[in-house]
């Protein structure tokens, strides 16, 4: 395996992004180092890039969305090489340390944040899930929901409204409320009505 990678890093708060070779970390005993294939843009990677929102040193590795493949495992770790997965990358919990941060070739994840893509799943499609679902699930957090042991039947007679639908935090909050038994209704723009 090759010792560098490419990597799109953050030299200073609000300064261009730059391509550089980097070294390839090895991951620790519970994490997985991922070759990345997609990246999903966010709203936070914009705060970070530009008033440095979260981050404690420069140069920094921004960005969490992936689609990608194990090409390593920590001692710990029971996923394979060679696994396709979706991975939520820690860059916003480290503080933007670089071999966290998704912008680059291949990144050190937690196994944890990290779950097996089924092959009806591309990168591309992989990439767009890990904050919106996260972030959906910390809505139902939020609101109190035990929810590992949530199902409703439709005699119970539960409903939810989900505002935005057709965003992908609302998309991932559809499919949620649905998994947890909920009867469903979401708002959505006039263009995302078919």
């Amino acid at each position: 395996m090759s010792t560098q990678h490419q990597a799109t890093v953050l030299e200073s708060k609000g300064s261009p992004l730059t391509v550089i070779h980097r070294p390839t970390p090895t991951p620790g005993p519970h994490e997985v180092l991922i070759e990345v294939h997609s990246i999903a843009l966010n709203p936070i990677d914009y705060y970070m890039r530009d008033f440095g929102f979260v981050l404690s040193s420069y140069p920094a590795v921004i960005g969490s969305d992936i689609g990608g493949t194990i090409i390593s495992t920590g001692s710990s770790v029971d996923l394979k090489a060679g696994t396709r997965v979706a991975a939520f990358a820690t860059t916003f919990f480290v503080q933007g340390k670089p071999d966290y941060g998704a912008f680059q070739k291949k990144v050190v994840v937690p196994a944890t944040h990290v779950t097996p893509l089924p092959d009806s799943i591309n990168f591309d499609e992989a990439s767009i899930l890990p904050m919106s679902v996260v972030t959906a699930w910390c809505g139902w957090y939020t609101l109190g929901l035990p929810l590992r042991d949530t199902i409703f039947g439709s005699a119970d007679k539960k409903a939810m409204l989900v505002w935005g639908g057709a965003s992908s935090i609302g998309s991932a909050a559809v499919q949620i409320a649905k998994m947890l038994g909920f009867t469903v209704f979401a708002t959505a723009s006039e263009k995302h009505h078919s």
